[in-house]
């Protein structure tokens, strides 16, 4: 990933002339340009996990040839376009929103706060925690801008870490791959169920059940659901 890094420059060049890639979302800040290109890379992984031809896109790109690369970005946000019947991005947000933890808290958190406490966190974290991006990158993408101006909602306290879920059967699926959901969310979730069951299916991407290419994800729901 160092290509990444060297991309991420070249970007931020490029803007400063005064070419700037547009980026999904939002515009905010230095953090827009090379999200772009971390866009593309969370996108493109339910089009191939492999990534086959994009390191050499983002090698070209770290050279200061950014077609091939924005041939990418351009591809897939237009690929990733659905209409309301096939997604519902309002219902899609309003479930992360009210689930999630963000540096801001929850969404019971003042609107007009949340901009400064994810300023905060910004400025202190560390550059090796978000190579080959930097912090406004890391801070200003995906479900972070889609939450951030979202209207305030209570929402249920968060139980206690001590807390664990019933006895009952669970299975935790995912793909070693996913760069949206990452194993590492998935392991933490399998914590907190005593008969929780862990399979992680190599070389799969987000969409474990409709598009791996291996059978395996498929094959253990099935299992789950007929023999627990």
């Amino acid at each position: 990933m160092g290509d990444g890094s060297m991309v991420a420059v070249r970007f931020r060049e490029r803007a400063g002339d005064g070419h700037r890639a547009p980026a999904h979302g939002s515009s905010h800040r230095a953090g827009a340009v090379p999200g772009a290109v971390l866009d593309m890379l969370t996108t493109y992984e339910f089009v191939d996990p492999d990534y086959k031809g994009v390191p050499e896109a983002l090698h070209l790109a770290a050279a200061g040839r950014p077609q091939t690369l924005q041939g990418y970005i351009d591809g897939t946000r237009e690929g990733s376009a659905a209409t309301a019947e096939q997604l519902s991005q309002g219902l899609h947000a309003s479930t992360l929103c009210a689930d999630y933890r963000y540096p801001w808290g929850t969404s019971d958190t003042p609107v007009e706060g949340r901009a400064a406490a994810l300023d905060r966190v910004e400025r202190k974290l560390a550059p090796a925690r978000t190579w080959p991006f930097d912090a406004a990158t890391a801070t200003r993408n995906g479900f972070l801008l889609s939450c951030l101006d979202w209207p305030r909602e209570p929402v249920p306290q968060a139980p206690p870490r001590h807390r664990k879920l019933p006895r009952v059967p669970v299975l935790l699926l995912g793909g070693d791959r996913d760069v949206s959901t990452p194993v590492e969310w998935l392991r933490q979730e399998a914590k907190m169920a005593p008969l929780g069951q862990v399979v992680i299916v190599p070389g799969a991407a987000h969409s474990v059940q409709t598009r791996a290419a291996s059978d395996a994800g498929r094959r253990a729901v099935y299992d789950f659901l007929l023999h627990g």
